[in-house]
């Protein structure tokens, strides 16, 4: 089966039709797309925010921690365990089980603050 030239001829003119009405598009979608914002463009980022943020416009990291506590027996150590954390961090949120021997904690300060409130109080975790 041969293809007559008028075939061809006639294919090759639809294909030119969809690459021509796409061409307006292609060049829209590049126009656009070298508009944007990049580094690379000399574009300057703040390397801190500025003073006039106030701490409820920043994101905070809260951390949920949970710690064994081997001294922890009774509801008074829960709260001097409590006490202890929220001197380092006052939002912070606290609970003890002295049964497990577990204190959970919720909270934005390094872990290691923590870990030396509950150190100087005498209940070191483990």
């Amino acid at each position: 089966m041969s293809f007559s030239s008028g075939y061809w001829l006639g294919g090759c003119h639809a294909l030119w039709l969809i690459v021509t009405s796409l061409l307006p598009l292609l060049l829209i979608l590049v126009e656009s797309l070298s508009t944007l914002d990049s580094p690379a463009q000399g574009r300057e980022y703040p390397q801190s925010l500025p003073s006039s943020y106030s701490h409820d416009q920043v994101m905070t990291i809260r951390m949920h921690l949970t710690l064994t506590v081997p001294k922890l027996a009774c509801a008074a150590c829960v709260a001097t365990v409590t006490q202890a954390i929220q001197t380092v961090d006052p939002q912070a949120e606290v609970s003890g089980d002295p049964g497990t021997k577990q204190v959970r904690v919720m909270t934005t300060v390094d872990p290691e603050q923590i870990y030396q409130a509950l150190v100087q109080v005498g209940y070191p975790p483990v």
